[in-house]
């Protein structure tokens, strides 16, 4: 299997909704929707089940800023943060296991007062 390489990486936690099977009408998600409904093991699951497909020795860019922190014109609850806090940690430890994490020259991560990076 030849591994695509990544330059870079955008995960913008869209609200916006895809069609997961796309021969089956009304069944639609959305990265939004994923990362809510998704346990911490299935979130590092599906992170390394994908991203083990890429190549990423020469990523450069993680950009993991959603595309809005406002639902209906509030802030997002604490709920939706640790979700995507959830997944832009299962995604950095994934990262730094191979050894890519140092070779970055931008990140774009979300912080709040709940969000700790280990070393």
């Amino acid at each position: 299997i030849e591994k695509k390489p990544l330059l870079k990486i955008s995960c913008k936690k869209s609200w916006e909704d895809f069609q997961t099977i796309p021969d089956l009408p009304g069944e639609s998600s959305s990265t939004h929707k994923l990362m809510i409904g998704t346990s911490p093991d299935m979130m590092d699951y599906l992170v390394f089940s994908q991203m083990s497909l890429l190549s990423l020795h020469k990523l450069r860019e993680l950009d993991l800023i959603p595309d809005s922190v406002k639902q209906e014109g509030r802030l997002l609850g604490q709920r939706i943060m640790d979700s995507y806090s959830i997944f832009d940690c299962s995604l950095l430890r994934h990262i730094s296991r191979l050894g890519s994490l140092r070779c970055l020259t931008r990140l774009d991560i979300l912080v709040d007062q709940n969000l700790y990076l280990q070393d």
